[in-house]
């Protein structure tokens, strides 16, 4: 399969956003449970994180109790309960339910990603020129930079072993 780098530079967005929503997937069907705090500490550490504030939660699923250590993140010192949620089969692996930190590290990935793929496919370079191709295939290599006009493309692709044709573009 041809694409050039429009559709090349889409459907790398897709995958990775469907990477991430499968990663994600497991935390969208845990639930939640209300959990104790029990205490509020500064993690004492040198160099530049010199203090980072943290809690201590409790936590009860079934009959089980669960204690575990998360990041402050301008939990007022008043409260005594906070939203916890925890993964089904595995009750000791467990976050605080807000959004921020449940979407905050993908949207930081995703964004590095967006970034980082947006310059190497729309700044204007050498290394990926005007009419520049990407083949897809179901074997190594799985994708075939092809850069040149349409003679230098099916000559590439019959060297290659590929029987697909190359699309109108």
């Amino acid at each position: 399969m041809f694409l050039n780098k429009r559709q090349t530079y889409i459907y790398l967005q897709v995958l990775f956003i469907a990477c991430l929503l499968l990663i994600q997937s497991t935390w969208i069907f845990s639930r939640t449970t209300n959990g104790e705090i029990i205490s509020f500490d500064r993690a004492a550490r040198t160099g530049k994180w010199k203090h980072i504030e943290t809690m201590t939660v409790r936590y009860t699923v079934g009959y089980k109790q669960y204690t575990s250590v998360y990041t402050r993140n301008r939990t007022p010192l008043w409260e005594k309960q906070i939203s916890i949620r925890y993964l089904t089969l595995f009750p000791g692996t467990s976050r605080i339910d807000s959004f921020i930190t449940n979407w905050e590290e993908y949207m930081i990935w995703y964004l590095i990603f967006f970034l980082a793929t947006s310059m190497i496919f729309f700044v204007p370079n050498e290394v990926l020129p005007k009419g520049t191709l990407f083949e897809l295939r179901k074997q190594f290599p799985w994708v075939c930079i092809i850069s040149g006009n349409k003679r230098r493309i099916s000559q590439v692709c019959q060297t290659s072993g590929s029987i697909t044709e190359p699309a109108k573009l």
